[in-house]
């Protein structure tokens, strides 16, 4: 949706340093978090972790709202960067609450059942996001309007989400680390203990 705003509101070459910009916005939080985003969801109830990440969505939501109800794609951008901090928040709690909720035996199935989902959510909201766009754009030829109505529906799926996840029970934290600075630099530190394992050193190249 906002790769549309941004072709109709900027010029072309505006346009596309906008949706280079959004790309690099969707991963660099997983890059730079990384061992930040895997304490975390280790240190408190993963329950918790996503909890608190789906009321944020909605929080970025309302934000998002508002940045396209002032016609500020600046705002609107910012909201997608911490869409993409929020999704980099999710990532490895969502991955490791199946085990907590599911146990060893279930668990390649549970995982299954997840990256399906999640691929197919990918795809039907990247075509389903587009369409709205249209929809809701042509009418009246303004594109915050349709982007604005696009927004509406997914802030709605956020609530839901929301709604639904409080029917998943809690989960005990995995860890009793503290915080430390150097959680926010780990990453090397992290690549050569995988590295020297081999089992791991073999997955993550596979």
């Amino acid at each position: 949706m906002l790769v549309g705003l941004a072709q109709f509101v900027l010029p072309a070459g505006d346009a596309a340093k906008v949706i280079s910009t959004l790309a690099a916005l969707l991963v660099l939080p997983y890059v730079l978090f990384a061992p930040l985003l895997g304490w975390l969801s280790d240190r408190y109830s993963k329950q918790r972790v996503l909890n608190g990440a789906l009321v944020f969505q909605v929080a970025i939501m309302l934000w998002l709202i508002g940045a396209l109800y002032f016609h500020s794609l600046t705002l609107a951008i910012v909201g997608f960067m911490l869409l993409a901090m929020q999704a980099s928040v999710v990532s490895p709690a969502k991955q490791g609450i199946l085990k907590e909720l599911v146990g060893s035996q279930r668990l390649g199935m549970a995982v299954g059942w997840l990256e399906m989902l999640y691929i197919a959510a990918v795809l039907i909201g990247s075509l389903a996001g587009g369409w709205a766009f249209d929809h809701w754009t042509k009418p009246s030829g303004d594109p915050w309007q349709g982007a604005l109505w696009t927004t509406l529906i997914l802030s709605a799926g956020a609530i839901l989400a929301l709604v639904i996840f409080q029917g998943v029970q809690s989960t005990e934290p995995q860890s009793t680390e503290p915080f430390r600075y150097e959680l926010c630099w780990k990453h090397f530190t992290h690549v050569a203990e995988l590295w020297r394992e081999k089992p791991l050193r073999l997955a993550a190249l596979g």
